[in-house]
């Protein structure tokens, strides 16, 4: 991806199918087997073995476009595309660690990296998920949602009340919330408060939402709901969650600290 030696098509501002064809495959003749086939003879001619131990560390590719990217390559729109990410990690996925020339391969290969992250201030994005909570990786099937969700409790001062897994500050508001609850498998409600400060929102994960608490603050809450993609199939009849009535308030109230 930061290749120096790749450049745009002759002629062109923006094209890179050259640099693809040879970057983005897994052959004996792409760039990754090429350069480990170079470093095994580097390695050998420092030790005198052809079979020493071979780690590749990292390898990747980023999308969208890393801001660390100096090179022409930054100005090929599809260098840094979702296709050609894709595209490369399948090739990875289906290497057999193969290099060519009758050399040893790799002992071990690693993927670079589980998610985007920033580089000494400046953001990168090799990551399989685009951030720690993501529930949802970069590549995914068109309009694929691990789980979809409703409005079950309009905005208004209550929240739900029922068995909390979760009840504390998130950054980044009701997305935060609901990437928390996707990884929950237990979680079926959240509810999100008012942004508070520095982009810090209350969030509530319940597994029920049958009691209602009062809140001084305006809270509402959002119910998970299953997609036909993971709905079970079953003979029995559906059922329905009813929505909380406000007569289920207690007298008491449980509010998130300020």
């Amino acid at each position: 991806y930061f290749d120096p030696n790749m450049r745009l098509d002759a002629g062109t501002t923006g094209e890179c199918q050259g640099a693809l064809q040879r970057a983005s495959c897994w052959g004996t003749d792409c760039v990754v087997p090429s350069q480990l086939r170079y470093a095994r003879a580097k390695m050998q001619r420092l030790t005198g073995r052809a079979d020493d131990l071979l780690w590749v560390g990292e390898t990747g590719w980023s999308s969208p476009l890393s801001g660390s990217l100096e090179t022409d390559l930054k100005n090929c729109p599809e260098w840094s595309s979702a296709e050609t990410f894709q595209r490369f990690y399948k090739g990875f996925l289906d290497w057999d660690l193969e290099l060519g020339g009758g050399v040893r391969p790799p002992d071990h290969a690693f993927w670079f990296t589980m998610r985007d992250a920033v580089n000494f201030g400046v953001d990168e994005h090799f990551g399989l998920i685009t951030r720690c909570d993501e529930p949802k990786c970069k590549i995914t099937s068109p309009g694929f949602e691990p789980f979809t969700y409703e409005l079950f409790i309009p905005p208004g001062k209550y929240a739900c009340g029922g068995n909390m897994l979760f009840n504390g500050w998130v950054w980044g508001g009701k997305q935060t919330c609901q990437n928390k609850c996707e990884m929950d498998k237990q979680c079926n409600y959240f509810s999100i408060w008012p942004h508070s400060h520095d982009n810090m929102y209350w969030c509530r994960h319940t597994t029920s939402c049958n009691l209602l608490t009062p809140d001084d603050l305006v809270v509402s809450t959002y119910r998970k709901m299953q997609t036909p993609e993971t709905r079970p199939t079953t003979t029995e009849p559906a059922t329905t969650t009813a929505a909380p009535t406000t007569t289920a308030l207690p007298s008491t109230t449980t509010l998130p600290p300020t």
